[in-house]
């Protein structure tokens, strides 16, 4: 039932609400906010150069009204990778700052996130969503307008397993990929990532990314590339989590302990748990 007193006939209701800062409570403190909380390059607060602000209450934007990259910034990213790494680059300032070293202000400033890669944070649901992927294999005019000032034309591949909860699209030009969206893949969606990030050009054979995720490929694809990210979330490689194993942790828990892989969306546990069972089996024969 709506507000007006209209209803809408449905089994099922669908709620995507995101993060918010509370920025109220910035505001009350004097703080200055727009999305979240004002930050500079270095996370500090606009000024109160004593006051940071990591994650998802940050939006970088500097008080530089010349700075390029935060003119065009677009507020709290709301991503648990990004908080992260906030979070260690600060805790290295501020040793450097407590223990009076002159290298804390010389420290580099916080390297700008690579726009454009979401990897969702629900577990049990893996999607990722990189790039421009608002065209459709059927809008012509938006395919072909690439050729107009000598730029190759954009094409889409597209496959859907609806019964199987899996859906994967690439919008590519020259073969590189230009945004992509995958549904129930992770290990597709890991391959896809990397390609984007990278402004890598995809095999021909498109279908090769999807075979990534069948059964007689799940084994041997870890083993093939061991220095994979396997927790995107904290950035945590395949290679990172196998030497945690080496050293002592036997289970999901103790590897998140002690790497942080798995402590953001829960998606990679299943990775972690073939990487330990893989150690162990090792280790009997």
């Amino acid at each position: 039932m709506l507000d007006d007193g209209s209803a809408i006939d449905g089994d099922l209701l669908v709620l995507s609400c995101g993060v918010r800062p509370r920025t109220e409570l910035a505001e009350g403190c004097g703080l200055s906010t727009a999305a979240g909380i004002l930050v500079d390059h270095k996370l500090r607060a606009h000024h109160e150069p004593h006051i940071f602000a990591i994650g998802d209450c940050a939006e970088v934007r500097c008080p530089d009204p010349d700075c390029v990259e935060c003119r065009t910034a677009r507020g709290p990213s709301g991503l648990v990778g990004t908080g992260w790494r906030q979070a260690e680059w600060l805790a290295e300032y501020l040793t450097l700052l407590a223990a009076g070293s002159p290298e804390a202000e010389l420290l580099p400033a916080l390297p700008p996130e690579l726009p454009g890669v979401v990897v969702l944070k629900a577990r049990g649901m893996n999607m990722a969503v990189a790039g421009d992927v608002a065209a459709d294999p059927w809008d012509e005019e938006v395919l072909s307008a690439g050729a107009a000032d000598g730029r190759p034309r954009l094409q889409i591949a597209q496959w859907a397993d609806p019964e199987h909860g899996r859906y994967v699209k690439m919008t590519t030009r020259a073969g590189v990929l230009e945004g992509l969206v995958a549904v129930g893949m992770p290990r597709s969606a890991a391959e896809l990532v990397q390609l984007f990030e990278r402004g890598a050009e995809l095999p021909a054979d498109r279908s090769l990314l999807l075979r990534l995720d069948g059964p007689d490929q799940a084994a041997a694809s870890g083993a093939a590339d061991p220095e994979r990210t396997v927790c995107r979330c904290a950035g945590v490689s395949g290679t990172a989590i196998a030497s945690a194993v080496s050293g002592g942790c036997g289970t999901v828990a103790e590897v998140s302990g002690a790497t942080r892989a798995g402590t953001g969306c829960g998606g990679c546990h299943d990775d972690i748990k073939g990487i330990i069972e893989k150690h162990f089996q090792g280790a009997v024969a």
